[in-house]
């Protein structure tokens, strides 16, 4: 059930029922998006999507099992999406980054029945914490693959918590550059975005642009080149191409951006202009994984 002030209870989803003695997990982003992910009753991580007062939303079994007696995590991510953290039913530990999930390594298992925390900073880094099975220690896994064993002992059956994560000024970070589709002209497909895409940031600069790879290699963004627009995607010598699975090089970020490493801050966003190429169905938005230099 999802209980809103002064409008009583709806049921969030149907047809797949809570597994008894777990919980579930609620986020809600600033377009008045509701996802809420729990342990359903066939051992299922299933999720529920919906508008704020509009239920009971799309309800999504996903292909992934869940250690038994055990609940997932979910967090609002800086760029509206919702990422999530649980035990497989294997006792490894797994997070689920937009819809891609992975385990997070050889080694990081859970303690059988406990569930993991995870957390996100405005940058959009991530970080997961969980009590790890055999010693029971205290372990954290990042968005960056380090891992922390804080060498606390954690009690039987108890969970961890963790909450929003204070990036530390200076030094190097990765965050999202989420490039959305904009209005088709002249046959060619524009993205656009911008970071920070609402609220506060350290200031910054970029010192690469990765295309995340996804199944086959088979899309590229053709980023406008500086003094150029969306007009020209079919001139080669206005765009800058950046396949799937690449990263732009330093004279590649000149070209776009007039500058090898573009700056970033609150009060002045980085800006990205670019038309996509690939198969249908055309995506709505793509992520693309920014490494940057905090000031």
């Amino acid at each position: 059930m999802v209980q809103r002030a002064q409008q009583g209870d709806h049921i969030a989803g149907q047809g797949f029922q809570a597994a008894p003695g777990t919980s579930p997990s609620i986020a809600v982003n600033a377009a008045g998006q509701v996802r809420v992910a729990y342990h359903d009753t066939k051992d299922r991580l299933t999720t529920v999507t919906a508008k704020l007062g509009v239920f009971p939303g799309a309800t999504d079994q996903t292909p992934s099992f869940l250690a038994g007696n055990t609940s997932p995590s979910l967090i609002l991510m800086p760029d509206g999406t919702f990422d999530m953290a649980f035990t497989a039913i294997d006792d490894r530990v797994w997070v689920d980054i937009n819809g891609s999930g992975h385990a997070l390594g050889a080694g990081l298992n859970a303690q059988p029945g406990t569930s993991p925390a995870i957390a996100t900073d405005p940058q959009g880094n991530w970080e997961i914490a969980f009590q790890r099975t055999g010693d029971h220690h205290l372990v954290t896994f990042d968005s960056h693959s380090a891992t922390r064993d804080t060498g606390q002992i954690v009690a039987d059956g108890a969970n961890p918590a963790i909450v929003a994560l204070v990036p530390q000024p200076g030094g190097p970070g990765q965050v999202t550059l989420t490039m959305t589709q904009n209005p088709t002209v002249n046959g060619f497909i524009p993205f656009s975005g911008k970071f920070p895409p609402l609220g506060s940031t350290q200031p910054g600069r970029v010192t690469s642009i990765t295309y995340p790879a996804s199944g086959f290699i088979d899309s590229t963004l053709f980023f406008v080149k500086l003094g150029h627009s969306t007009l020209e995607c079919g001139n080669a010598n206005a765009v800058v191409a950046v396949q799937e699975g690449s990263t732009t090089t330093a004279a590649q970020l000149t070209a776009i951006f007039g500058t090898a490493s573009p700056s970033f801050s609150t009060t002045s966003p980085l800006n990205a202009v670019a038309c996509f190429g690939g198969p249908n169905p055309t995506p709505s938005f793509i992520n693309l994984a920014m490494a940057v230099q905090f000031s």
